[in-house]
Protein backbone atom coordinates (compact mmCIF):
# COMPACT_ATOMS: atom_id res chain seq x y z
CA UNK A 1 0.00 0.00 0.00
CA UNK A 2 1.27 3.33 -0.72
CA UNK A 3 1.10 6.49 1.08
CA UNK A 4 1.23 9.80 0.02
CA UNK A 5 1.85 13.01 2.07
CA UNK A 6 0.11 15.75 0.95
CA UNK A 7 2.02 18.74 2.44
CA UNK A 8 0.11 22.28 2.92
CA UNK A 9 1.25 24.71 0.07
CA UNK A 10 1.31 28.50 0.74
CA UNK A 11 -0.82 30.46 -2.41
CA UNK A 12 1.45 32.08 -4.84
CA UNK A 13 1.90 35.56 -5.30
CA UNK A 14 1.05 37.01 -8.31
CA UNK A 15 3.69 39.11 -9.92
CA UNK A 16 2.37 42.45 -9.34
CA UNK A 17 2.03 41.51 -5.27
CA UNK A 18 5.51 40.73 -5.29
CA UNK A 19 6.62 44.12 -6.71
CA UNK A 20 4.32 45.86 -3.89
CA UNK A 21 6.14 43.89 -1.90
CA UNK A 22 9.75 44.59 -2.85
CA UNK A 23 9.48 48.14 -2.95
CA UNK A 24 7.98 48.53 0.62
CA UNK A 25 10.21 46.44 1.98
CA UNK A 26 13.22 47.96 0.61
CA UNK A 27 11.55 51.59 1.30
CA UNK A 28 10.95 50.44 5.04
CA UNK A 29 14.35 49.04 6.00
CA UNK A 30 16.68 49.28 3.54
CA UNK A 31 16.92 52.69 1.60
CA UNK A 32 18.10 54.95 4.61
CA UNK A 33 20.63 52.34 5.73
CA UNK A 34 21.79 51.28 2.34
CA UNK A 35 22.49 55.20 1.85
CA UNK A 36 24.54 55.39 5.08
CA UNK A 37 26.90 52.25 4.40
CA UNK A 38 28.19 53.36 1.28
CA UNK A 39 30.35 55.56 3.01
CA UNK A 40 31.61 52.86 5.38
CA UNK A 41 33.60 49.83 4.78
CA UNK A 42 33.47 46.13 6.81
CA UNK A 43 31.19 44.12 8.04
CA UNK A 44 28.26 46.03 8.36
CA UNK A 45 28.54 46.76 4.57
CA UNK A 46 28.94 43.51 3.67
CA UNK A 47 25.79 42.47 5.47
CA UNK A 48 23.34 44.60 3.98
CA UNK A 49 25.14 43.43 0.86
CA UNK A 50 23.85 40.47 1.24
CA UNK A 51 20.60 41.13 2.96
CA UNK A 52 19.62 43.37 -0.63
CA UNK A 53 20.83 40.36 -2.82
CA UNK A 54 18.61 37.75 -0.74
CA UNK A 55 15.68 40.19 -0.88
CA UNK A 56 15.84 40.83 -4.64
CA UNK A 57 16.30 36.87 -5.25
CA UNK A 58 13.21 36.37 -3.23
CA UNK A 59 11.24 38.86 -5.11
CA UNK A 60 12.42 37.24 -8.69
CA UNK A 61 11.56 33.91 -7.16
CA UNK A 62 8.22 35.07 -6.54
CA UNK A 63 7.64 37.11 -9.71
CA UNK A 64 8.49 34.74 -12.01
CA UNK A 65 8.68 35.13 -15.69
CA UNK A 66 6.54 35.94 -18.33
CA UNK A 67 4.75 39.46 -19.65
CA UNK A 68 4.27 41.63 -16.59
CA UNK A 69 2.53 45.11 -16.07
CA UNK A 70 3.72 48.42 -16.02
CA UNK A 71 3.96 47.93 -12.15
CA UNK A 72 6.46 44.88 -11.64
CA UNK A 73 8.68 46.69 -14.74
CA UNK A 74 8.93 49.79 -12.74
CA UNK A 75 10.02 47.38 -9.42
CA UNK A 76 12.32 45.35 -11.80
CA UNK A 77 13.58 48.94 -12.57
CA UNK A 78 14.35 49.41 -9.17
CA UNK A 79 15.79 45.93 -8.63
CA UNK A 80 18.55 46.51 -11.12
CA UNK A 81 19.24 49.54 -9.52
CA UNK A 82 20.11 48.00 -6.49
CA UNK A 83 22.12 45.47 -8.45
CA UNK A 84 24.03 48.11 -9.47
CA UNK A 85 24.66 50.25 -5.95
CA UNK A 86 25.10 47.32 -4.33
CA UNK A 87 27.94 45.62 -6.89
CA UNK A 88 30.11 49.10 -6.61
CA UNK A 89 33.74 48.86 -4.61
CA UNK A 90 33.61 51.16 -1.57
CA UNK A 91 36.44 52.97 -3.77
CA UNK A 92 34.52 53.87 -6.64
CA UNK A 93 32.06 55.81 -4.34
CA UNK A 94 32.71 59.43 -4.31
CA UNK A 95 30.04 62.32 -3.22
CA UNK A 96 28.98 62.88 -7.01
CA UNK A 97 28.63 59.26 -8.21
CA UNK A 98 26.65 58.33 -4.59
CA UNK A 99 24.73 61.19 -5.17
CA UNK A 100 23.79 60.99 -8.33
CA UNK A 101 22.75 56.83 -8.30
CA UNK A 102 20.40 57.45 -4.77
CA UNK A 103 18.82 60.28 -6.35
CA UNK A 104 18.37 57.58 -9.75
CA UNK A 105 16.95 55.11 -7.49
CA UNK A 106 14.08 57.55 -5.68
CA UNK A 107 13.17 58.77 -9.17
CA UNK A 108 12.56 55.02 -9.55
CA UNK A 109 10.79 54.42 -6.08
CA UNK A 110 8.66 57.66 -6.44
CA UNK A 111 7.57 56.29 -10.00
CA UNK A 112 6.49 53.26 -8.60
CA UNK A 113 4.90 54.99 -5.63
CA UNK A 114 2.99 56.87 -8.43
CA UNK A 115 2.05 54.08 -10.58
CA UNK A 116 0.44 51.82 -8.06
CA UNK A 117 -1.69 54.58 -6.59
CA UNK A 118 -2.59 54.90 -10.14
CA UNK A 119 -3.21 51.46 -11.05
CA UNK A 120 -5.30 51.14 -7.66
CA UNK A 121 -7.85 54.34 -8.60
CA UNK A 122 -8.29 52.07 -12.04
CA UNK A 123 -9.72 49.15 -9.84
CA UNK A 124 -11.94 51.27 -7.55
CA UNK A 125 -15.36 52.51 -9.67
CA UNK A 126 -15.88 56.07 -9.90
CA UNK A 127 -18.90 57.10 -8.49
Amino acid sequence: MDFKLNFPQSEKQNAEQSARDFCSKFQMHYRLGLERLTYKTGKNQTEIRMQINLLRDEYHRKRGSGYCSRLVQLADCVSYKLLEIVSRNTEDWNNYQRGQQFRRLDELLAGFVAELFHSRQTLEPAE
